[in-house]
């Protein structure tokens, strides 16, 4: 197909190209919906759910290529040239005239000499490239529906890729997305190539590496800390999870992405390794492209032995005292109907003012007259030891607490507010959307509707 001139007779630039030239900016082309993840096949596209339950069902979940719990696998992207809008379930990017396959054309029809198209043209250019691609089957086309309309939207079809070893020297020119003014003969990674040959049985262990950050669930974060205590697990890649009070016992190597923001942090961090005399390696990687980085490479000693700041709590702070009055008398009143849910508190057969129940009000009320002085003999036995610089401040007093004590029911009551802010605008949607759905008079595919 790439070598009929025919083809390509009313497309400017591949009609003027040689063969080899055409062939080597189509399959540019193709690679870019490659590494766009703009990929089609059945298997991850119409079937993905049953395919996720497959891989699920068949492979042992604790092997390193099955999907996690929560794992899904990713929607495949389609390349557009208008903006759907939203699109719900969609993932979309633009090959439009000021993306970067856009420059690339832009480049060509300056190297042959020959005007840029504008906006209009442009898109008629890429769609007939994408149309003649489509023919060749290398791609599909399906029209997709956003906010903004229906636009065509293409994918690059898996069964036209085909995958061979490469000999190990020579690497694809990325010339969409890497413009060079100097051509220079690009290399393979040799970190890259040195660590896919290299021979890990020569270790008497496998390496096994998980993530440790706020993203997985508390049930696997206790696992992966237990086996890497174990080690069944090598090496853990974290977040800044990872700082605050975990016990990992004996590590060996800590290595930081990243310069931390401050010597708090570094000492943090490097803190995690070689406890109880043990020797350790800390080592910390400074990106170039960070001023951060690059002023704390100029100047090591201002991280790493910099004045680490205690944390500090204004424990003289009227919020603080307050919210935590009101965590004590809400242990003291032991009310069930918070373990619930709010529809267990507020009375929702009143929609428009959303009261605090009754009886629960009546209960808070009751156990007030019983057992507000103990709440607040109690209470001052805690903050004892900061009662005299709490009476040095202006919103402070002796009968402070007996107020708060009093007023109780009212801020229990306003704690719900935006509770019943948020309640309230969510009926006033659905009964809106209902009315609309409701209504003959607007069509399906009006904005009101969608």
């Amino acid at each position: 197909m790439f070598n009929k001139s025919l083809f390509f007779k009313d497309i400017p630039v591949l009609s003027q190209a040689s063969m080899d030239k055409r062939i080597d900016i189509l399959t540019q082309i193709l690679n870019y919906f490659r590494t766009s993840y703009a990929i089609d096949h059945y298997k991850i596209v119409r079937d993905k759910a049953e395919t996720e339950n497959f891989i699920k069902l068949k492979l042992d979940d604790k092997k390193l290529w099955s999907l996690d719990k929560q794992e899904r696998i990713e929607t495949p992207y389609y390349l557009v040239l208008n903006k759907p809008g939203n699109a719900r379930g969609l993932y979309t990017a633009s090959m439009g005239a000021r993306s970067n396959l856009g420059k690339y054309f832009k480049r060509l029809f300056s190297a042959y000499d020959l005007a840029f198209p504008g906006q209009d043209n442009y898109v008629i250019f890429m769609e007939s490239i994408c149309e003649l691609l489509k023919k060749g089957n290398f791609l599909i086309k399906d029209s997709i529906r956003g906010s903004s309309g229906r636009v065509d939207a293409y994918r690059l079809r898996t069964d036209s890729i085909i995958w061979k070893p490469g000999d190990g020297k020579t690497i694809l020119d990325d010339k969409i997305r890497m413009h060079l003014y100097k051509r220079i003969s690009m290399k393979p990674n040799s970190f890259f190539q040195e660590l896919y040959s290299f021979n890990f049985t020569a270790y008497d262990k496998q390496i096994i590496a998980r993530e440790h950050t706020a993203q997985i669930s508390n049930q696997d974060r206790i696992e992966r800390e237990d086996d890497f205590r174990k080690g069944d697990i090598s090496s853990l890649f974290c977040s800044p999870t990872m700082e605050l009070g975990i016990d990992i016992d004996e590590l060996n190597v800590v290595h930081m992405r990243n310069v931390p923001p401050n010597p708090t942090n570094y000492a943090q961090r490097s803190g995690r390794a070689g406890r109880s005399g043990q020797a350790a390696v800390v080592f910390t990687y400074c990106s170039s492209s960070s001023a951060h980085d690059r002023n704390y490479f100029k100047h090591k000693e201002q991280m790493v032995s910099g004045a680490v700041i205690p944390p500090r709590i204004d424990l003289i702070n009227e919020e603080l005292i307050r919210s935590h009055f009101n965590a004590y008398i809400l242990m003291e009143l032991s009310l069930n109907e918070l373990n619930m849910s709010v529809d267990e508190v507020l009375d929702l057969t009143d929609p428009q003012n959303l009261p605090v129940k009754k009886n629960i009000i009546a209960f808070i009320e009751d156990q007030q007259k019983n057992w507000m002085p103990k709440w607040i003999h109690h209470f001052s036995i805690t903050i004892n030891d900061i009662t005299d610089q709490l009476l040095n401040t202006s919103w402070f007093h002796e009968k402070w607490l007996e107020k708060q004590a009093t007023t109780f029911v009212k801020r229990f009551d306003q704690s719900f507010n935006r509770w019943r802010f948020i309640y309230q605008n969510a009926v006033n949607m659905k009964n809106n959307a209902q009315l609309i759905i409701d209504d003959p008079t607007i069509k399906y595919e009006s904005q009101e509707a969608k």
